[in-house]
């Protein structure tokens, strides 16, 4: 590579930072991340909160409260709230709305006593999906900043093994599998519209010097949707069928008597499948950044813009 080559590249990164900090990109941005806190909010509203407070780490929480927990609130309820006329426990989430309304009118001298308060009830109030999603990919980012900053490999690992690995197991065993495939569709489509418009915006003005508005952007996000979210979710659904097809050879076909020996001659086909799944994934996990624009460069199909995305790595 030359001198010239490498002026030419740096000055192609630096107009690109330079054009993902203009007013609108940064809106569209904050839109997304806006639409996605907002489901999330919506679904911990709505869903059972049934995360443990220690984290998604301790797995699934009881719904029901202790008698030590229930004199918590009975007790902070009478203190600080207007007292119930019958015996039932009061709402936990009511009894936290009171305290915070009590932190700005009780004395400062009593303020400490309220924020104590608070503090009990949070360690045993149970979390919701979206909440202990949010505070685990944190804890998890942290990690990874720390990794590649002190350039620590195994911090990296640990990071990136969390979030694609352990995050869904530890939802699933919560008994959140509805929040993983659900929200992950929500986040999946919110990304592919946003995502989309964003991506349009800087192909036409690296393309033909166009400054798209927001919102012709956003118009072309919605209009190619359907297209950017294939894109994004074709792989993970060949992933899906292909690791379904072995879990099924290796829990019917390699379990029965004569059917496993057939099985077995065809081994070789297993590890074909084997490496297709493991091709599939570790594709993904390079190229996904490319999908979106493949679709907002080449206006393709989804099938068309993995097969581009993938092609590009390869051809590196």
């Amino acid at each position: 590579m030359t001198i010239s080559d490498t002026v030419s590249r740096t000055g192609s990164i630096l107009k690109a930072v330079a054009t993902s900090l203009q007013p609108s990109r940064l809106v569209l941005s904050l839109l997304m991340v806006t639409l996605l806190m907002l489901g999330g909010q919506i679904w911990d509203g709505i869903a059972p909160a049934t995360v443990s407070p220690e984290g998604l780490t301790a797995g699934v929480h009881g719904t029901e409260l202790g008698l030590e927990e229930e004199g918590v609130l009975r007790r902070a309820q009478r203190r600080w709230g207007e007292e119930s006329a019958s015996d039932e426990t009061p709402e936990l989430h009511s009894v936290l709305v009171t305290l915070e309304q009590a932190m700005k009118t009780v004395p400062a001298e009593d303020r400490s006593q309220v924020e104590r308060t608070i503090r009990r009830i949070e360690s045993f109030r149970p979390r919701g999906a979206f909440e202990s999603t949010v505070h685990y990919l944190h804890v998890h980012f942290e990690l990874l900043v720390e990794g590649a900053v002190m350039c620590k490999p195994a911090a990296v690992y640990t990071s990136l093994l969390g979030v694609f690995y352990h995050l869904p197991a530890h939802l699933w065993s919560a008994g959140q599998g509805w929040f993983l495939v659900l929200y992950g569709l929500f986040f999946i489509l919110v990304v592919a519209v946003t995502g989309g418009a964003m991506c349009r915006m800087e192909a036409c003005q690296i393309a033909a010097n166009e400054r798209l508005t927001m919102r012709q952007a956003m118009l072309h996000g919605l209009e190619t949707w359907l297209r950017s979210f294939m894109a994004l979710v074709i792989p993970v659904v060949l992933a899906g069928i292909v690791c379904g097809v072995l879990l099924l050879i290796g829990l019917v076909f390699m379990s029965i008597p004569l059917v496993n020996v057939l099985a077995a001659l065809v081994y070789g086909l297993v590890l074909l499948l084997g490496f297709l799944l493991v091709f599939i994934l570790l594709g993904y996990v390079v190229s996904w950044i490319l999908l979106l624009p493949a679709v907002a460069v080449e206006n393709c199909e989804g099938g068309d813009a993995m097969q581009r995305a993938f092609a590009f790595v390869l051809n590196r």
